[in-house]
């Protein structure tokens, strides 16, 4: 398991800063999803084979916020379930307190859908879920809201 994002504080603070003077406001809400990526050149030690996906490899747990600036990135064998995994990325964000003081609302993709793990967020990190879901009736791509700033923040990490 591989924790990056301690050292982006102060590039975050920054950023948020001058973004609070161009639309007059702090983003208050964070952004929560996962993907299974194979990444060769990272030298790590976790690997696992995803079943679901049906691929060998990593998981990469990515926090962010409105702006899609990055909070936590957590790195683990992709045979780790999306719950196992949010639960870990979630904790190292709870330890950030005093830069995520305003956080209430953590907006997920449906892998991490489920009552234990809602109601593990409630109770261990007093944050409300909302999972962003596809329409079930749609075929084709739809775009979903608030799920495309993780993927923006995702296509910048992976360029």
């Amino acid at each position: 398991m591989t924790d990056y994002g301690s050292g982006l504080g102060l590039l975050r603070s920054d950023l948020r800063f001058a973004a609070a003077l161009r639309y007059r406001q702090v983003p208050l809400k964070l952004l929560w999803t996962a993907k299974v990526s194979l990444i060769a050149a990272m030298v790590s030690e976790a690997v696992g084979y995803d079943a679901g996906k049906k691929v060998k490899g990593r998981k990469r747990f990515v926090t962010v916020d409105t702006l899609g600036l990055v909070l936590r990135v957590l790195i683990t064998a992709a045979s780790v379930g999306e719950r196992e995994g949010g639960k870990q990325v979630l904790k190292k964000v709870k330890q950030m307190e005093p830069s995520v003081s305003r956080l209430h609302t953590i907006w997920v993709d449906a892998g991490f859908d489920g009552n234990p793990f809602m109601h593990w967020v409630m109770d261990f990190c007093r944050w409300i879920i909302q999972v962003v879901i596809r329409p079930k009736e749609s075929k084709k791509f739809v775009l979903l809201p608030k799920r495309w700033v993780v993927e923006r923040t995702l296509g910048w990490l992976t360029w």
